[in-house]
């Protein structure tokens, strides 16, 4: 059965795009959960609408993109977090707290973007890659220092 699909659907395709998908995928779950139409003359039309809405989202995205890439060049993030004397962190910075440390800073990522394959567990200078988009890469510099743990 052709389909005009209303949203992105992973493995099988993009918002706007005409697909072929077995009957039962199309009237049992896309059509009634309305994530795409059947192919018709109309949904032809609808087709290419989608299409081009979707590339006027992407240029929009890569361009916001851009401008945050441009503030993250020369950036340093500073986190302070209490460690013991050899540098190794109590805790540790996952992507939650970087985002929240960049809001501070008046930057908003969504944390699905900051590429952090394991949680940062010791102090000094860190290089993060941030996909901000398909065609958009950053790399923060991040600065972990030693909270002073004051003696009662």
């Amino acid at each position: 059965m052709k389909i005009v699909l209303l949203q992105n659907i992973k493995g099988t395709g993009q918002i706007g795009d005409m697909k072929e998908v077995s009957d039962g995928f199309a009237r049992n779950y896309l059509i009634p959960n309305k994530m795409a139409v059947a192919a018709s003359a109309s949904a032809v039309k609808l087709s290419e609408t989608l299409k081009k809405q979707r590339q006027l989202q992407y240029e929009k995205d890569e361009k916001t993109a851009e401008e945050i890439a441009k503030k993250l060049e020369g950036f340093e993030l500073n986190i302070t977090e209490t460690a013991n004397d050899e540098g190794q962190l109590y805790g540790s910075i996952d992507a939650k707290r970087i985002k929240e440390g960049l809001h501070e800073n008046k930057i908003d990522v969504p944390v699905e973007v900051i590429d952090l394959p394991e949680h940062i567990k010791t102090t000094g200078t860190h290089e993060v890659k941030l996909k901000l988009h398909p065609e958009v890469d950053s790399i923060l510099k991040i600065n972990i220092t030693s909270e002073n743990k004051t003696s009662a």
